[in-house]
């Protein structure tokens, strides 16, 4: 065993020439208006070196706003 965890294979009950993946990612879009353009992410795995979950927003200037800013006011994005 290297590390804290036993491989893939030599956990019980997996079949040797077993080629399931212990890691995914997927990348997903919406499609409209507001949301075109920004991805979200999913990302899961076993066995992994640590335990996670996070969220992550990144705010991008909207391509249109749907209410007036109030006067000497500016719509502040940081991506």
């Amino acid at each position: 065993m290297a590390g804290r965890y036993a491989g893939y294979h030599a956990e019980k009950g997996v079949a040797a020439d077993s080629r399931t993946p212990t890691f995914a990612v997927i990348q997903l879009f919406i499609e409209n208006w507001r949301w075109r353009g920004v991805p979200f992410y999913l990302r899961s795995g076993k066995a992994l070196k640590r335990r996670r979950s996070e969220i992550v927003v990144q705010f991008r200037c909207p391509p249109h706003l749907m209410f007036p800013l109030p006067p000497g006011t500016t719509l502040q994005c940081n991506g």
